[in-house]
């Protein structure tokens, strides 16, 4: 089947992203540059290693809950969050229904190159970070792309359903990052955030906080 044009570019970039992978160690947020992470420490906190330690705790848990693979947890704990060993981990369970870890590595990084290019495709576009106080218009693109998502998963466009979930990420990740959620003393996620609803009391562009 003839990919379509935007498929082709996704598929284009994840190959240069993979050459780039071999060559380069260290890796910043955005699209400045980039880099296979050596771990998946959190300290690190940046779009690219926050979605991948995400991806792969997701593919565990879904491993264990619907295959029964308890052991899977104790083994993800055990390596210390090592990318490698946690791919390793996560390859020779696919192994054994007969399933090319080559396809779950090119949905992961389908996923993270879309969250990480959400920089250049949106940009200026400050909701899409929750800059400048865009608390309702970041939410409001938060649920149009689950929906995007959502409905690109009805249609079997897996590949339009990534790329939608890497922008959602990229935003959910700045919404953390760039309000002072945290240091409010929130410690459970924002579960307004994909639903289009008001975030609670917000503070305006002229109010300090």
């Amino acid at each position: 089947r003839e990919m379509k044009p935007s498929h082709a570019h996704m598929f284009i970039a994840i190959i240069g992203i993979n050459m780039l992978f071999g060559t380069v160690t260290c890796f910043k947020a955005g699209t400045s540059s980039f880099g296979q992470p050596t771990s998946l420490d959190v300290c690190e906190s940046n779009h690219y290693l926050i979605t991948t330690c995400a991806l792969y705790r997701l593919a565990i848990t879904y491993l264990q809950d619907v295959y029964d693979h308890d052991h899977l947890g104790a083994d993800f704990q055990a390596i210390n969050g090592t990318c490698q060993d946690v791919h390793m981990i996560i390859t020779t369970e696919l192994a054994k229904f007969n399933i090319s870890s080559t396809f779950f590595r090119l949905a992961r990084e389908e996923i993270t190159l879309a969250n990480i290019m959400t920089d250049l495709i949106y940009d200026p576009a400050s909701y899409t970070h929750f800059d400048n106080e865009e608390f309702e218009n970041g939410s409001k693109f938060i649920m149009m792309q689950l929906r995007a998502a959502q409905s690109s998963l009805a249609r079997r466009e897996w590949q339009y359903a990534r790329m939608a979930i890497g922008f959602m990420l990229h935003s959910m990740q700045d919404f953390y990052s760039h309000s002072n959620w945290i240091e409010l003393g929130m410690r459970e996620p924002n579960r307004d955030l994909a639903m289009g609803r008001r975030l609670g009391s917000i503070a305006d562009k002229d109010t300090r906080t």
